[in-house]
């Protein structure tokens, strides 16, 4: 990892929780921390061991799969300790995104593990007693395990490394 390219995100200082609770703030931390990397031209940044749970639900869009979790701008890589698990939080939505990639290009993800909430999902709406959306991520994957989302896992327009 080259230190000139690569923002270290430090939990404490964005408000982030490394414990798999407070989901808001995690998630609102590790955007922030994201965005603050990329506007300082740092082209990586780092996710140090912890387990993060993650708002993954859109409260924007008509279709609660977009617009939820973490945001990985352009030209920018995620790298997650071997560690490092993100963890969406339970929910009764119909879709949700670990992470989401609108619009982007030239973006990667490497290490760590998503964890969906498939055996925690609310199914008590029985107007929608399904849940098809539920997605880890939409971009490279190099050495991510995906065990628990509960829909499509990765979507097909993924590419493996």
């Amino acid at each position: 990892m080259d230190m000139t390219t690569c923002y270290m995100i430090d939990p404490a200082a964005w408000g982030i929780y490394t414990d798999g609770t407070h989901a808001k703030a995690t998630t609102d931390g590790l955007n922030a921390a994201i965005q603050y990397a990329k506007s300082e031209g740092y082209s990586e940044v780092f996710t140090p061991k912890g387990k993060y749970l993650i708002d993954a639900v859109s409260k924007t869009s008509s279709k609660p799969e977009n617009g939820g979790g973490v945001k990985v701008p352009s030209n920018m890589k995620l790298l997650m300790s071997p560690e490092t698990e993100l963890k969406v939080e339970p929910n009764a939505a119909l879709g949700y995104s670990c992470i989401y990639l609108d619009d982007v290009e030239n973006v990667m993800i490497r290490g760590g593990m998503l964890t969906g909430e498939r055996y925690e999902h609310d199914y008590s709406d029985q107007t929608r007693p399904t849940h098809e959306w539920g997605s880890g991520l939409m971009s490279t994957v190099d050495g991510i395990s995906q065990p628990t989302t509960s829909a499509s896992e990765i979507l097909p327009e993924i590419a493996f490394l």
